[in-house]
């Protein structure tokens, strides 16, 4: 809705004298140092050409002599480097560590000798680094920036129709030190721009809806510049295209400026009433055209062009709303980086990665560092909601240049022009939909003066501090509370998506809390992600407990999984990531992109009446109506399209779906959002209500008796194929059938802790704790129904009790265990990370296959964590020829599932987690199974370091990993071991034949 204004046009000068600093003036009336950069031009009067882009070739100096003046004759120790790519890239190393310490380009330029007569602004979309600028030798300026725009006029330094030459050095200072990532690049574009001497050097658009959000007031934020020396009385035409390309018929489309004195600036504000616009939303991403000419005596002397996309963001209470719609972000922080290119990265990758997380169902991403321009356009044209942000970092957990957590107050200043940079830059954008200050400092007294200086600055966006150790909470400046990885919650897995405890039970209910950080993905435990890549499917119950607990609380708006994609900067690689550096979806980006689903469907089985199935479901877009759906159904031979019924956003409702009578297949549905992607897929067992079937009397299967053979060595019991033996020395025991061996070591008792200690990844392997068993006793016992049992008891150095083998004619192997833990110091019960059987198995028995329960309904046919699978340990035949054969860098085609870890793939040595049936075989079919109640979980791993054999876990207690900043927010369990702990289960094995 409209902010109290003063009309259709107002405004006061500007003080801005024309200089051949930065263009940049004094403090504006917000209180944040006035940044002009001017907005993008698209036409110049007598101009064909008004833009040079000196991209391209450049003189390099990593070393910078003494001797070096601002010219390029000053040394002849220049060698040639390519701007848009880092010179660390090309042969250079990176950059110094040292504060103060520059690299310098140049480069030779010619000026149209048709600029004859206009002002000429050199800019620079980034300058990374502490930055000084010459022009034929004059120093034009400088900025100790980072990751923003910066522009200069050097219409009094350039020689039009001659040879120029641009200097500069770039050098980390104490500001760009706390900026966290390589300076001194020149990443992105560089250009000389020419503009007639009265011109635009703002246009800054936001658009206010009224209170119905039907009709909206465009809101133009005007700065004309005049150069000469006479009084300038300008006048502004406007004209907006609709979505499709059309002239909107405005009710005034030419504006009469604030007259403007010789060598001043003058600001107005135009307010352009536009009846019914199409809303902008992430949902609804529509995007007009603005296209503003500036007229001096009715002549055309340039015109600008800018997106709009009208949307109205605002606070109400502990909600954030959108176009007047709550808002709940499924969120990805992005570190904009790809492999080999740090942060210079195309527009056509910039858009490519948009599009892969916005199809993962994330509607906002929160990107690092301050992103490029093209970023964001991608953003205002597929849909996703940003937040804009320095680059300030870390002061919460780096001592910094001077060890002092930045309490030097040197870096102020140019934190608060990068901050006027950064709303000068995007403050036009409708996808930035939030300012943030910076990222895990303290919250210091300039954070909560530049937080007032936004807002006066920018009331139309609310502002955040995106922070650590609830630093961002309850402070009275910022209008959302953050606080990254919320700590001590519990998530109850047998619920499958609830989180209780810590500080999730007492964030704030007085404003929105929107967490930037949260949701680690794996990283800082990789020693378990290489024992165990299950550990990435179990993440999965992290993400549905996130995305359940933000859609049921009404004060929490979402937040952002940590991270979105692979880190691959200069100084560090993390393969974290829902994809991986190729942008091959990782098996957890599946768990995200049904977790945080819009639209979800709550049926558990569809039960049809006549041939309709009515599928109950759930809304949960912000604007998008489940009518401007598309529903894709498939069950036997019907098939097909079709429009579901209005459901409002946030309701609950049904849709009716077509069934193909008495066919008993599940019912496929997969709900196609507006923007022509898939937003929800499930698969329902359909229950015939009317079908009457009659079982068929079971048919009991008689087995031959058990046969026992007890010597002074060993217990052999043997029944139909198969056999059973006890070593009366050591407990073990051995098992095969028809004469194969399916069991060769074991049991062996289970208790693990993490791989990882503190932020030091690696420190230990995963290794089993109970040690040095020994035997006490072995005693043979028959019980009912013709079975045997074998009591083994003894001690571990940890833990003393029994084993019992419990062997039945048809073949079933029950082997429990029951000790209790003697050793007087235990494990933590915060890394705990499994407890349980293991056995050794030939590496024959190469043939995984599992029933379990899954978190959803569907699954990719080779996910991980797929309900029923079936997988070979060395992967897919189809793929072994191209894994010889593939070159370095050449994209995978197979699945993350399919890649190998010591020769066997994910997919076969991955934890498969409520299980009910798990067979290990070998080609002959023989093996043994697993039978379980869905409450136990199953692994097959190298059993040891010679690894001529597989160990076949049976857990009663898995973790799923321990990644630190995961689990210090949210754990799915704890199991305390300590001294007195009791420790039991029972492994149900079936041998085959």
């Amino acid at each position: 809705m409209p902010q109290s204004t003063l009309g259709g046009l107002c405004g006061a000068v500007l003080a801005s004298a024309v200089s051949l600093s930065p263009c940049v003036a004094g403090a504006g009336e917000s209180g944040l140092p006035e940044v002009r950069l001017t907005p993008p031009v698209v036409a110049v009067d007598g101009l064909e050409a008004h833009r040079v882009t000196l991209d391209g070739a450049w003189r390099f100096l990593k070393d910078v002599p003494e001797s070096f003046d601002g010219t390029i004759a000053s040394t002849d120790e220049w060698e040639e480097a390519e701007s848009r790519q880092h010179f660390a890239f090309q042969g250079f190393g990176r950059m110094h560590r040292q504060l103060g310490v520059p690299v310098a380009w140049a480069r030779n330029f010619e000026v149209p000798e048709a600029w004859e007569g206009r002002r000429i602004v050199l800019r620079f979309d980034s300058l990374d680094g502490d930055s000084a600028v010459w022009v034929n030798g004059q120093r034009v300026g400088g900025a100790d920036l980072a990751y923003l725009p910066i522009e200069f006029d050097v219409t009094d330094v350039v020689r039009v129709g001659e040879r120029n030459e641009v200097a500069l050095t770039l050098a980390r200072s104490y500001f760009t030190a706390w900026c966290g990532r390589e300076m001194g690049g020149l990443l992105r574009p560089v250009f000389l721009q020419a503009l007639p001497s009265v011109h635009l050097s703002r246009l800054r658009v936001t658009t206010d809806f009224d209170e119905s959000y039907e009709d909206a007031t465009l809101r133009l934020d005007v700065v004309v510049q005049n150069t000469t020396d006479a009084v300038a009385s300008p006048q502004l035409r406007v004209m907006l295209r609709d979505v499709a390309g059309e002239a909107i018929a405005l009710a005034e489309d030419r504006f009469l400026l604030r007259s403007v004195d010789a060598g001043q600036s003058a600001s107005s504000v135009v307010e352009v009433p536009v009846s019914s616009p199409k809303h902008w939303h992430a949902e609804t991403p529509n995007l007009y055209t603005l296209t503003a000419a500036l007229l001096i005596d009715g002549e055309e002397q340039m015109r600008v062009e800018r997106t709009v996309g009208f949307r109205e963001v605002e606070v109400d209470g502990h909600r954030l709303l959108v176009n007047g719609a709550p808002l709940k972000v499924w969120g990805a922080n992005q570190h904009v980086l790809y492999p080999g290119m740090d942060h210079a990265v195309p527009a056509d990758l910039l858009r490519s990665d948009l599009k892969v997380l916005m199809e993962l169902n994330i509607n906002y991403i929160r990107p690092y560092p301050t992103p490029a321009q093209p970023y964001v356009d991608a953003a205002n044209e597929l849909g996703v909601f940003l937040s804009a942000e320095p680059a300030l970092s870390g002061m919460l957990y780096w001592k910094g240049p001077d060890g002092d957590r930045g309490q030097n107050p040197v870096w102020h200043e140019p934190f608060r022009f990068a901050m006027a940079t950064m709303l000068e830059a995007y403050g036009s954008e409708p996808s930035v939909i939030i300012w943030s200050l910076a990222n895990e400092c303290p919250y210091y007294d300039v954070f909560a003066q530049t937080a007032l200086d936004t807002k006066a600055a920018d009331p139309s966006r609310p502002v955040i501090f995106s922070s650590d150790q609830r630093k961002g909470i309850n402070q009275p400046e910022l209008d959302l509370n953050d606080d990254h990885y919320p700590r001590g919650g519990t998530v109850d897995v047998s619920v499958k998506g609830m989180i209780t405890g810590g500080h999730w039970d007492d964030m704030p209910t007085d404003k929105p809390n929107l967490f930037t950080e949260w949701l680690h993905v794996n990283r800082t435990n990789p020693t378990e992600l290489a024992y165990d890549p299950g550990i990435e499917d179990f993440w999965g119950i992290y993400a549905k407990a996130h995305a359940e607990y933000t859609w049921a609380h009404g004060h929490i708006v979402g937040g952002c999984v940590f991270n979105s994609v692979p880190t691959t900067g200069l100084h560090n690689y993390h393969p974290w990531g829902l994809v991986d550096d190729q942008r091959r979806p990782k098996d957890i980006a599946w768990h995200f992109a049904r977790a945080n689903a819009p639209l979800k469907v709550l049926s558990e089985t569809a039960d049809p009446v006549e041939d309709v199935a009515s599928i109950r479901v759930q809304n949960r877009f912000a604007v998008t109506d489940l009518a401007e759906l598309t529903l894709r159904y498939a069950h036997g031979s019907r098939a097909g399209e079709l429009q579901p019924r209005s459901v409002k956003p946030g309701r609950k409702g049904r849709v009716q779906v077509p069934v193909d009578r008495g066919v008993s297949e599940p019912l496929r549905l997969e709900f196609v959002s507006p923007k022509g992607y898939v937003v929800e897929v499930a698969e329902l067992p359909v229950v015939w209500t009317d079908a009457v079937s009659a079982a068929p009397d079971a048919v009991k299967q008689e087995f031959a008796p058990l046969q026992t053979e007890e010597c002074e060595e060993r217990v052999s019991v043997s029944g139909d194929g198969f056999v059973v033996t006890v070593d009366r020395q050591t407990g073990g025991l051995v098992a095969s059938v028809s004469g194969a061996p399916v069991i060769v070591d074991g049991p062996n008792l289970v208790v693990r802790r993490s791989g990882w200690t503190g932020h030091i990844p690696g420190n230990h392997a995963v290794v089993n704790v109970p040690s040095g068993w020994s035997a006490s006793s072995v005693s043979v016992a028959e019980i009912g129904d013709g079975g045997v049992e074998i009591e083994v008891r003894g001690v571990y150095e940890q833990a003393e009790g029994a084993f019992s083998y419990v062997v039945e004619p048809d073949g079933n192997l029950a082997v429990g265990y029951d000790f209790e833990w003697t050793a007087e110091v235990g494990l933590d019960g915060q890394q705990t990370y499994e407890v349980g059987l293991s056995f050794g198995v030939p590496r024959e028995l190469d043939r995984l296959s599992w029933r379990r329960d899954g978190l959803w309904s569907v699954y990719p046919p080779a996910h991980i964590g797929r309900p029923v699978g079936d997988t070979l340990a060395t992967g897919d035949p189809r793929w072994a020829d191209m894994r010889n054969t593939m070159a370095d860098g050449e994209r995978k085609p197979w699945p993350q599932s399919q890649d190998l870890l010591d020769g066997l793939t994910r997919d076969f040595r991955s934890t498969k987690t409520r299980v009910h049936e798990a067979a290990l075989l070998a080609s002959t079919g023989v093996g043994v199974r697993v039978v379980s109640d869905g409450k136990q979980s199953v692994r097959v791993s190298p059993h040891d370091q010679a690894n001529d054999r597989f160990a076949l876990h049976v857990l009663d207690f898995y973790r799923g990993g321990t990644e630190l900043h995961l689990v210090k927010s949210v754990s799915a369990g704890r199991f305390v071991v300590q001294q007195g702990t009791a420790l039991n289960g029972t492994a149900v094995l079936r041998l085959l034949d």
